[in-house]
């Protein structure tokens, strides 16, 4: 059909343009619609000498575009065009993302440490790999995880809350590594590793890689699968307390339920672990219920593991079971034990592995005072190894002292050319069902001055 119009300049573009419109909706061809922004993206300049087409209103749709290099994609709730938040309760991290995932901006340690310290009770920061320098301190309730303890690292001395998480990371540099906040419970440490340790002319026990108590009260700490490293400092004469561990109680500041469950503890300067009750007059209380189950200890240079409290503040509920403790005395200078319990009350130590001491394997001993009652240890099914360990001029492999202690269903496998057992000041003190390796001219068991009242039999002899 023939149309005719009027000759106005313009009309018959605009009939045709009408015609064209009318033509594609009878026919279902989609005509172009403009960007969902509203702007107009020129092409050529006889398209946008055209008027515009009108059509029907422009529907939003999700924005595929990636971001812009050096910018940090939004962490908002989801919406049309927008990016999806972090799960409820995590706090982006402040690293880059591995292979595989998105790059995120590399932040600075200031940044990573800040977001630690802001984070509030319930949320998780997580660190991905990087070294992160400066001290922090986690707030309560807060978890922090990190990429393996190989390679997140925060190096610097770390100060924990209540009822916080911290895995997978490396702590520490130089001077100590971690310790409790005031009234620190309930935390745990999982699959970490403590580095450091003090330099000469630190306060003790700052000098020590992981602090436990000495400030500040705590309870219910749990390290799992852990590893200590030796301490960096450096002293012959064992007086700067280069511990890996110090765990101490003091007046008004008391420590309970710590429990340290498949950790390994590298050698140490001085003490791998060392539990000590400071002397005072407000020391009113020992440390109580501290538990190494399942653990490794390297051989210390002076003491691998010392529990030793005080005769008016007695520490009591020590438990180690299942635990190889190498024997002490790598430097051959002072002390020399693989454990040493100064008279904490009613310790367990039971089917443990222990290792040639330089001087006894195991020792139980009043610190340097005589008035202590007890301490009624419980020794069972442990194996005392003198086959292997540092050369040994030990009197005797286990030196047994107080009252009330228990030692049944070891064995003591080799022989030092010395007594196995020996008693000093020992009062009803059973040593019985035990089978120990014994040389000519040696004794399984010898009780020396000031013993009485004791069972020592039946036990079984062979010869090495």
């Amino acid at each position: 059909m023939k149309i005719a119009v009027p000759a106005r300049p313009g009309a018959t573009v605009l009939l045709t343009l009408l015609c064209l419109l009318a033509m594609g909706a009878g026919a279902g061809v989609a005509l172009a619609q403009p960007p969902v922004d509203g702007s107009v993206t020129p092409t050529s300049s006889a398209e946008t000498a055209s008027p515009p087409v009108p059509t029907p209103a422009a529907q939003p749709t999700p924005s595929t575009e990636t971001p812009p290099a050096g910018t940090t994609p939004n962490a908002g709730t989801q919406g049309r065009g927008g990016v999806a938040a972090p799960p409820a309760g995590t706090t982006p991290n402040a690293g880059t993302q591995g292979r595989g995932g998105v790059d995120a901006p590399r932040m600075g340690a200031t940044s990573v440490l800040a977001r630690i310290e802001n984070a509030q009770a319930g949320q998780t920061v997580r660190v991905l790999a990087g070294e992160f320098t400066g001290d922090v301190e986690i707030p309560d309730g807060v978890t922090v995880l990190g990429a393996g303890s190989g390679r997140s690292w925060i190096k610097g001395t770390v100060v924990y809350g209540s009822r916080c998480i911290i895995r997978d990371l490396k702590l520490g540099d130089a001077s100590c590594s971690t310790r409790n906040g005031p009234g620190a419970t309930r935390t745990l440490f999982e699959r970490c590793r403590f580095v450091g340790g003090g330099e000469t002319g630190d306060s003790w026990p700052d000098t020590s890689v992981l602090i436990i108590g000495s400030q500040y009260s705590c309870d219910h700490i749990t390290f799992r699968r852990c590893i200590v490293e030796r301490n960096v400092g450096k002293d012959p004469t064992f007086s700067n307390g280069f511990n890996n561990i110090s765990l101490t109680e003091r007046g008004g500041v008391h420590v309970e339920y710590i429990l340290f469950d498949r950790c390994v503890v590298e050698s140490s300067p001085r003490m791998g672990l060392e539990a000590y009750v400071a002397y005072g007059p407000d020391v009113t209380r020992g440390f109580k219920a501290i538990t190494l189950r399942r653990c490794k200890f390297r051989q210390a240079d002076a003491i691998t593991v010392d529990f030793s409290d005080q005769p008016f503040a007695r520490a009591s509920g020590v438990l180690i079971e299942g635990c190889v403790i190498a024997g002490g005395g790598a430097a051959r200078v002072r002390w020399g034990y693989g454990l040493c319990l100064e008279m904490p009350l009613k310790a367990v130590v039971r089917n443990n592995t222990f290792t040639r001491a330089w001087m006894q394997i195991l020792m139980v001993t009043p610190r340097s005072e005589t008035t202590f009652t007890g301490p009624a240890a419980r020794i069972t099914g442990n194996t005392f190894d003198v086959t292997r360990g540092v050369p040994s001029a030990a009197d005797e492999i286990v030196s047994l002292k107080g009252d009330g202690n228990i030692f049944t269903g070891n064995r003591v496998k080799g022989s030092l050319g010395t007594n196995a057992v020996g008693l000093w000041e020992a009062t009803r003190t059973v040593v019985r069902n035990n089978v120990f390796d014994r040389v000519p001219g040696t004794r399984a068991i010898l009780e020396n001055r000031g013993s009485s009242g004791n069972v020592l039999a039946p036990n079984a002899e062979r010869r090495p």
